[in-house]
This record gives structure tokens, sequence and C-alpha cells, in this order.
């Protein structure tokens, strides 16, 4: 899956590294970094919606490969990432940036140690879907958001009831593979 989606986003001028090395994973932290220096986390909710459609179809096929890329590939999760936060800041917003801020606030949280801004990120994700009025990747969002990110600044019991909910959104909404860790995470 992975090879099969890196070699398509080839063809739309996206080239991702199939390992990365940690170097490769800094540089792009850093530049992620440096892109967001001059705005604030909660402005992006502003930004224009997507139009461009092979940046539409890129942001689509990185996320499909979220799942797989987090499993066998750490590294490459977050160039994958990076690079979606990157158009969706060039581009603009579309569901599947939500998702991505969502993911972005993880690695904040969880890699870089930046809590305060991996939280704003996770509350940026659940604010942009409602604004767009989407379901089809609030279970994504909401489990990363509740899963990964919510407990660096609340009490885990806060988690707990959106990850349950977010079991019957993923039957409504045919999201099986995020309502099945959403349970998992609540149990």
């Amino acid at each position: 899956a992975i090879k099969t989606a890196l070699t398509f986003l080839k063809q739309l001028n996206i080239s991702l590294p199939e390992e990365p090395t940690q170097e490769e994973i800094g540089l792009a932290l850093q530049k992620m970094q440096d892109s967001l220096s001059d705005k604030s986390i909660r402005s992006l909710i502003d930004l224009p919606i997507m139009t461009t459609p092979h940046k539409i179809l890129a942001m689509r096929i990185m996320g499909a490969i979220i799942g797989a890329t987090y499993v066998a590939s750490p590294g490459l999760m977050i160039l994958v990432v990076l690079k979606q936060v990157d158009l969706s800041l060039k581009y603009g917003n579309l569901s599947e940036s939500s998702y991505s801020y969502a993911l972005y606030g993880l690695i904040l949280c969880g890699v870089v140690g930046k809590t305060e801004s991996g939280y704003q990120f996770g509350q940026l994700a659940l604010d942009l879907l409602k604004r767009l009025d989407e379901k089809g990747l609030q279970v994504s969002a909401v489990h990363v958001f509740n899963g990964h990110v919510r407990f660096w600044k609340e009490h885990l019991r806060e988690t707990l009831p959106p990850l349950l909910g977010n079991y019957q959104t993923g039957l409504e909404t045919g999201n099986l593979e995020m309502t099945g860790y959403s349970v998992q995470m609540y149990t």
C-alpha cells in the first residue's frame, strides 16, 4: 500500500522517501515550524477551501496510508502528515486537513514535546470538522485527538465519552478502521 501510494504521489510531484532518515524528519519538522512561525494556529481555520484537484487527490492518498505508515514506517508517517499540513497551508483546507491537524497535534505532543501547540492543533481539527459539517473524517480526528493528544492537557476521563461516541459515528459513516481504534483506546 505504501509503495503504491508513494509511486502515485510521485506522479503528482510529491516525493517522499520510503524509509526517511532522522535527519530528513528533523529537517521537515523544522521547515514546518518555520512555515507556521508567523501564523496563529487558530487562524488556520480561516484558510480558504482547497480546490486544486491534484492536491485534493494527494491529500486523500496520503490520508489513506496513515494507518499503514504508523505501523510500518513511523518516520514516513511524520513526513506524510507534515506534507498534508503544508498542502493545507498553501492550497487551503478540506475535510482531510482536520485529520492532518489532529495527527500533527499527536506529533507535537508525543514526538516534539510541544504539548500546548499539539493540543491547539487537535482543537483546530475538531473545530474545522464542525465548520465543514463533515462526518466522514470525524471519526479519524476524534480518535487521534482523544486517543493521542487530549490527555496531555486534560484528565484521561475526559477522553472516554468521545471515544465511545466515536464507535457509533464510525459505524454510521463506515470508517471501521478508526472505529476499531477508538473502541480499543476506550478499553
